[in-house]
């Protein structure tokens, strides 16, 4: 009897530890850049011994309960909306592949600094250039990049 209380709570508290995870997935859902999480459970098995149970993954033992296994986070990509504001990354990405086809180095200058972490006289000293320079072009990129997404979405695209 005390055994099939233990099958039942087991499949309550993984049932329990389950729904944790489901409702922040459903509480989250339209966070943007949230990632779901799927979870997993598991048959929980023992065998008989002198002493009581022994518990463990044998399949010829006989099944006593449920556990929550493990929570993992889906990593892949969402679908892509356009949310209306400055920092759109997409956008950025866009705006930065276009300056990086009409001024190489200014979008280089933007990856270092930016993506990279870099200071105006690291990048200067890997460029080979002045630390004023790379200093103007970090200004000039930064106008160009705020110009291009402040175009209408249509008109990026030509």
């Amino acid at each position: 009897m005390f055994g099939s209380i233990y099958i039942g709570l087991s499949g309550l508290n993984a049932y329990s530890q389950g729904l944790k995870a489901v409702s922040n997935n459903v509480s989250n859902l339209n966070s943007a850049g949230f990632k779901a999480a799927d979870i997993s459970f598991s048959d929980i098995y023992g065998g008989g011994s002198a002493g009581g149970l022994n518990y463990g993954a044998g399949y010829r033992a006989q099944g006593h309960g449920v556990s929550f296994d493990d929570v993992t986070i889906n990593f892949s990509q969402g679908e892509l909306r356009q949310t209306g504001r400055d920092l759109d990354l997409v956008a950025l990405d866009q705006a930065l592949e276009r300056l990086a086809a009409s001024e190489p180095r200014l979008a280089q200058v933007v990856e270092l600094h930016f993506y990279a972490g870099l200071e105006f006289a690291e990048i200067a000293q890997l460029m080979q250039l002045s630390e004023r320079t790379v200093a103007r072009d970090w200004r000039a990129a930064r106008a160009l990049l705020h110009l291009s997404l402040a175009e209408a979405p249509e008109d990026r695209d030509g």
